[in-house]
């Protein structure tokens, strides 16, 4: 049967990446938005994400509508590396946020990184329609 009401993340093909993130501020309320540089460990740090009531140290990893295909690794900056940099953040969750799909390969990676020299950290990766969800659920696109 045919899903009601399917996400479609076509929506987010207009959408700018430092519009995301702006928007990503706005809804944690941080109202510390770097501008984009090409050697950045993350694109967005901030210490108001709460979890079970305690605030929680958060680096953010946006990739934007250039790369509106499922991510892969090469994705990832020009040496594949802006995952090895977002974990040399001083942070408790590490956030990954594409509006396309990402790639079984993306996602090990991301584990790999959290668990890597037995300093368990949490990860999460937000994909094109989580996004499209959570930008609809706080209103910033219809």
């Amino acid at each position: 049967s045919k899903a009601k009401n399917p996400i479609t993340i076509n929506v987010l093909k207009n959408i700018h990446e430092r519009e995301i993130k702006r928007h990503f501020a706005e809804i944690i309320t941080e109202g510390n938005v770097p501008k984009d540089w090409g050697g950045e460990k993350s694109d967005l740090y901030t210490t108001k994400l709460h979890l079970n009531g305690k605030n929680i140290r958060t680096a953010f990893l946006f990739k934007g509508k250039s790369k509106f295909h499922s991510m892969k690794i090469s994705d990832l900056g020009k040496n594949g590396d802006q995952i090895d940099r977002l974990f040399s953040e001083p942070a408790d969750l590490f956030v990954l946020q594409h509006c396309h799909y990402v790639t079984s390969a993306v996602e090990s990676m991301m584990e790999a990184y959290s668990s890597r020299h037995f300093n368990i950290s949490k990860y999460m990766i937000i994909d094109g329609s989580d996004t499209v969800r959570i930008l609809k659920a706080y209103k910033k696109i219809d």
